[in-house]
């Protein structure tokens, strides 16, 4: 409670006025970080999209969200467990379909051939982890905008580390 008055700028007394326990205040915090990115996800899966651009926007677009509230999705992250009962059930359908949505797009890519990933379980949680665990080391207010680190992400993460080729003119006669 202490972290969550600190991040919210009240104190103690005013969040147990409003809430009667904790997870109450977790499930709102995650109603107004976690949702909007969902819904960017849902809006994304529902365009024609390929697969690699449609994966690419989700993770630009949860970096756009979260440097605008930066503290909700770190509290979110770090307590997500915490949650109880049906708040629990809330949350886990939310963290779900966002998955499923992540897993879909990965497996029509692989489908499709415009992603080379031989595994879409694996690769589902490689794209989750990279989004993840970028809210932990990004600032908002470093040296990337949050575009230019999704893109960034993107690049090493989806595209690969490997140095790319340059084709040159007697390459596309061959």
């Amino acid at each position: 409670m202490d972290q969550i008055a600190e991040v919210t700028g009240t104190g103690k007394g005013t969040l147990y006025h409003y809430f009667r326990h904790k997870t109450e205040i977790l499930y709102e915090i995650h109603l107004e970080a976690f949702l909007p990115q969902l819904r960017a996800a849902r809006a994304r899966a529902a365009e024609d999209l390929p697969a690699p651009e449609q994966l690419r926007l989700i993770l630009t677009e949860a970096l756009v969200l979260f440097a605008a509230k930066p503290h909700h999705l770190r509290v979110i992250s770090e307590h997500h467990r915490e949650f109880a009962d049906e708040h629990a059930r809330l949350v886990g359908a939310d963290r779900d379909e966002f998955r499923t949505i992540v897993s879909a797009a990965i497996d029509r890519g692989i489908r499709s051939g415009e992603l080379g990933a031989h595994d879409p379980e694996i690769a589902t949680m490689m794209y989750l982890g990279v989004l993840n665990w970028s809210m932990v080391w990004f600032d908002p207010a470093g040296r990337l905008t949050p575009r230019e680190a999704a893109d960034s992400l993107w690049s090493c993460s989806f595209l690969g580390l490997a140095p790319r080729r340059t084709i040159t003119p007697s390459d596309a006669t061959a």
